[in-house]
């Protein structure tokens, strides 16, 4: 039996696989198909695509690791630094806002689901599984509901390869 306050290996796996695996399949899912969005046609990303894949990885394990240590002002300074280097390609006329919008959305997901990685790795040492398994579930859900809801939208505006979790 566990004590409380004890760091068992499983409480992390499970908080870091919420974080990144789960974060990555779902957020992946929906930045590709609001970048279907804005018109592949005329912004094709798709040569970078492993590019955001790593970014969305290594943000996600510093957000769920800044949680955990009790320090989630490094989200802040996280944003910033994107913000800085993204600053440029949102000036474009055309796009710039739309991309703007798929930069705020990607990383309102990201930082939801490093954060509940870092409180699933709390709830487990609290021995709250309820909490551990239902929160993570309805985040799922809501992301996929947003992810078909882009799809669907992508679909009536006659975009090809908008299919569920088909890679482009």
């Amino acid at each position: 039996m566990e004590e409380e306050g004890t760091l068992m290996w499983w409480h992390y796996c499970a908080g870091y696989g919420c974080s990144l695996v789960l974060g990555s399949i779902l957020v992946g899912r929906l930045v590709r198909g609001l970048r279907d969005g804005i018109g592949r046609g005329r912004l094709d990303l798709s040569y970078l695509e492993e590019h955001p894949l790593l970014v969305g990885l290594i943000e996600r394990f510093l957000y769920t690791a800044a949680w955990d240590f009790k320090r989630p002002e490094f989200i802040g300074v996280w944003l910033i630094l994107k913000a800085t280097g993204n600053w440029k390609g949102w000036q474009d006329e055309r796009h710039g806002r739309a991309l703007f919008n798929v930069f705020l959305i990607g990383n309102g997901f990201s930082i939801v689901y490093g954060a509940l990685g870092g409180l699933v790795i709390e709830w487990l040492q609290k021995a709250l599984f309820m909490a551990a398994v239902a929160t993570p579930s309805l985040v799922a859900l809501l992301n996929l509901a947003v992810i078909l809801w882009v799809e669907r939208l992508n679909q009536t505006r006659g975009l090809k390869d908008t299919g569920s979790f088909q890679r482009h």
